[in-house]
């Protein structure tokens, strides 16, 4: 449980890059956009369970 959630946060954590890269080229759109949210709540649930153990 505790690895599932270690790789999700990470994932999530990947993901917050990814975001951040296509905001400062200007070039994110609204399936991009999907994606990040999908991927920040997921880093968000891991996190989650890492944390309530």
């Amino acid at each position: 449980m505790i690895f599932a959630g270690l790789a999700m946060l990470w994932g999530g954590i990947f993901f917050v890059g990814l975001i951040y890269r296509f905001i400062m080229d200007k070039s994110i759109n609204a399936g991009q956009l999907l994606a990040v949210s999908i991927f920040v709540f997921v880093g968000y649930a891991g996190f989650r369970m890492l944390t309530a153990k």
